[in-house]
C-alpha cells in the first residue's frame, strides 16, 4: 500500500507541475509551489523508507496518505477560489512619495534590527532569548520595505525605489550567503520574479523553471554542509571547503537513508494516530501567545497562564516508540495538520490555498497593497509544508500592526498611478483578450472600461 500511495503522490505532483508548465500564470500560484516542495522535499527521502524494517507498522502508509490529502487539498482549495466570482474594482491610486517614505522607514528600522541581531549572534547570544526574539521581531520590517520598493521600481523605474531595493538587497544577501537561509533565498527570488509577472505579465522561460525544479532539491540537501562553512560567529570562514560539496552524492544518501524531517514526521504522525490524541488547532493559540505576548512586559507567569495544555507530538512519540526528533529538526506541516484534526487536518491546506488564490486574483488586477501581501505570503505558505502551518497564520498579526497601516496611508493619500506599460501586451491584459487578437479601438476600450465595474472576469 505504501508503494501505491508513493506513486500517487508523485503523479499528483507531476500533474500540478505540468499544469503550470503548460500555463505560465500557474507558476506564480500556490499549488505549483506546493507541488514543487512536495516533490523536492518530501518525496525523495521517503523512497528509501519504502522497504525499511525499522519503521512502526503502517506508519509510512499513514504519512503518505496524509501527504496525498494535503497536496490534493492545495489543488482543490485553489480550484474552488478560482471558480468563485469576484467583483472587479479599479485599484486605488498610490502616493508614490508617501509609499517610498514608508518603505524607507521600514528598511532602515529593519536593517538596524538585522545589524543588532547579527552582532548579538556573533557575540554568542542564544537566539531563543528575549532580547534576540525582540530584535528579530523587527527584522521582518526589512522584508516589507524591500517588497514595497521593488514593486515601485518595476512599475515606474523610480531611482529612489532602486536605492532602497539595493540597500535591502544587501541585507538579503547577508542572510542568504553568510547564513545559508533557504527561506530568504526563495523569498527574494519570488519577490523579484513575482513583481515582474504581476506588473508586466512577463513569465520566466520554461527551461529556467524546469532547471530550478531540478537544481533546487540538490541545493536543499546540501544546505547543512554549506552552513557549516558559511555560518561563523568569529567571522573566519574557509570558503575552499565548498569544493567538497557533492550535491548529487548528498541526494543519493537522502534517497537511500531518508532525512531527519521525514523520519521524524513518520514517527510522530503514527504515534499520534495510535494514541488517538489531537490538539484541535489549539497549538496555534499557544504559538500566538509565544510570538506576540512579551514576557519582559507582562511577566513569564502571565504569559504561561495564557497557554493551553495540549498533547505534544514529541512526547507521544517518545512514550509510544522511544523516538525523539533531533533538536532543531522540523516535522513538516503534514504532521501538524494531522495532529490538529486527524486526516481532516488537510483542510488547513485547503484554506491556505483558497486564501492564496484570493490574494492572487486581486493582486493580478493591480491592487498594490494585495500585491505586496501576496509576494510576502507565498514563501510563508510554502513554509507550512516543510515546517508548520502556523507559518501562514502568525504573519497576519504582524502585517496588520506594522505594515498594513503604512500601505493604507500611502493609498489613502494617493494621487499617483504607476506608469502604464505600452504596447500590445498591456492592452491584451487590460481588456482580457489574447495577445494574438487585434487590440480594441479607443472607443471600444472606453466602453469596456465603463462596464468593467459590473463585469466578472477571469484573472490569469
Amino acid at each position: 500500500m505504501s508503494v501505491v500511495l508513493y506513486v500517487i503522490l508523485i503523479a499528483l505532483c507531476l500533474a500540478i507541475l505540468a499544469e503550470g508548465m503548460r500555463d505560465p500564470p500557474r507558476i506564480y500560484q500556490f499549488p505549483f509551489g506546493a507541488a514543487a516542495v512536495f516533490l523536492g522535499f518530501i518525496v525523495p527521502p521517503l523512497f528509501g523508507r519504502l522497504t525499511a524494517a525499522d519503521l512502526p507498522k503502517w506508519s509510512l502508509g499513514r504519512y503518505l496518505f496524509m501527504s496525498v490529502l494535503c497536496l490534493g487539498a492545495c489543488w482543490l482549495g485553489d480550484l474552488w477560489a478560482r471558480r468563485r466570482r469576484v467583483q472587479w474594482r479599479p485599484p486605488r491610486p498610490v502616493n508614490t512619495k508617501a509609499w517610498l517614505i514608508g518603505a524607507g522607514v521600514l528598511v532602515i528600522v529593519g536593517g538596524l534590527a538585522h545589524l543588532q541581531n547579527r552582532a548579538a549572534f556573533e557575540a554568542g547570544f542564544d537566539p531563543s532569548t528575549g532580547k534576540m526574539v525582540a530584535v528579530g521581531f523587527f527584522v521582518t520590517l526589512l522584508r516589507y520595505g524591500f517588497i514595497m520598493a521593488v514593486l515601485v521600481l518595476v512599475k515606474s523605474r523610480n531611482r529612489y525605489a532602486l536605492a532602497l531595493a539595493i540597500l535591502a538587497g544587501f541585507f538579503y544577501m547577508d542572510r542568504i550567503v553568510l547564513l545559508g537561509r533557504r527561506k530568504d533565498t526563495v523569498e527574494c527570488a519570488f519577490i523579484l520574479a513575482g513583481s515582474v509577472w504581476l506588473v508586466w505579465r512577463r513569465a520566466l522561460p520554461r527551461p529556467v523553471v524546469a532547471a530550478a525544479l531540478i537544481i533546487a532539491p540538490l541545493l536543499i540537501v546540501s544546505t547543512g554542509f554549506y552552513r557549516s562553512v558559511a555560518v561563523s560567529r568569529t567571522g573566519e570562514r574557509d570558503w575552499s571547503r565548498l569544493k567538497e560539496i557533492d550535491p548529487v552524492g548528498n541526494m543519493v544518501n537522502v534517497i537511500a537513508e531518508g532525512s531527519s524531517e521525514t523520519v521524524a514526521g513518520v514517527h510522530l504522525l503514527s504515534a499520534m494516530a495510535e494514541e488517538g490524541v489531537h490538539d484541535y488547532g489549539l497549538r496555534h493559540w499557544n504559538l500566538l501567545v509565544f510570538n506576540y505576548v512579551p514576557a519582559q512586559v507582562f511577566g513569564s507567569k502571565f504569559k504561561q497562564s495564557l497557554s493551553l495544555a495540549i498533547p505534544e507530538a514529541g512526547e507521544v512519540s517518545q512514550r509510544r516508540y522511544g523516538y525523539t526528533p533531533n533538536t532543531g529538526s522540523t516535522v513538516t506541516g503534514v504532521v501538524d495538520a494531522y495532529a490538529s484534526f486527524w486526516y481532516l487536518g488537510a483542510l488547513k491546506f485547503f484554506a491556505i490555498a483558497f486564501v492564496m488564490q484570493w490574494l492572487y486574483r486581486h493582486a493580478a488586477r493591480g491592487n498594490m497593497i494585495i500585491q505586496c501581501i501576496y509576494l510576502y505570503m507565498m514563501p510563508m505558505a510554502l513554509h507550512t509544508i516543510t515546517h508548520h502551518t502556523h507559518w501562514f497564520l502568525s504573519p497576519w498579526v504582524h502585517i496588520s500592526v506594522f505594515w498594513l497601516p503604512v500601505m493604507c496611508y500611502a493609498s489613502k493619500t494617493g494621487r499617483f498611478r504607476p506608469k502604464r506599460p505600452s504596447g500590445e501586451r498591456f492592452n491584451a491584459h487590460r481588456h482580457h483578450v489574447s495577445p494574438s487578437r487585434p487590440i480594441p479601438s479607443r472607443a471600444s476600450a472606453r466602453g469596456q472600461r465603463h462596464g468593467a465595474r459590473h463585469r466578472v472576469g477571469v484573472v490569469r
